[in-house]
């Protein structure tokens, strides 16, 4: 790694530990909150079934407001402390039951999935 990696990767590290405001997951958000903090500038529309790359992500908020509205989300950040949170959040969010799964969670449907295959 050289020096301007490592010195990002340093600092990113420090702000993630020091817990502020933008390292911090949306994990209380609703679909509704999801879809107002996404939509919010018009741009992009319906995200249901695409493919959303979440760079420097920080603190998840962008990638728990997608995974939310349906996307399916890949998230990767500079910051190991970061990518920890991040890897935390996806446990979490695969976790809870939702609407669109007959309020199963990701992680049962999955496994009914494969269960089924044998």
């Amino acid at each position: 790694m050289d020096n301007i990696n490592k010195t990002n990767r340093e600092r990113w590290n420090a702000l993630a530990n020091a817990n502020v405001e933008y390292s911090q997951p949306f994990l209380d958000f609703t679909p509704e909150q999801a879809a107002a903090y996404i939509f919010r500038y018009g741009i992009i529309k319906d995200v249901a079934g695409k493919k959303v790359l979440c760079l420097a992500s920080g603190g998840g908020q962008d990638s728990v407001a997608f995974g939310l509205l349906g996307a399916q989300v890949t998230v990767m950040d500079l910051s190991d402390i970061h990518q920890n949170k991040l890897n935390a959040v996806a446990r979490q969010l695969n976790e809870r039951p939702r609407k669109t799964l007959g309020y199963y969670s990701p992680a049962e449907k999955f496994a009914e999935c494969v269960a089924s295959i044998g």
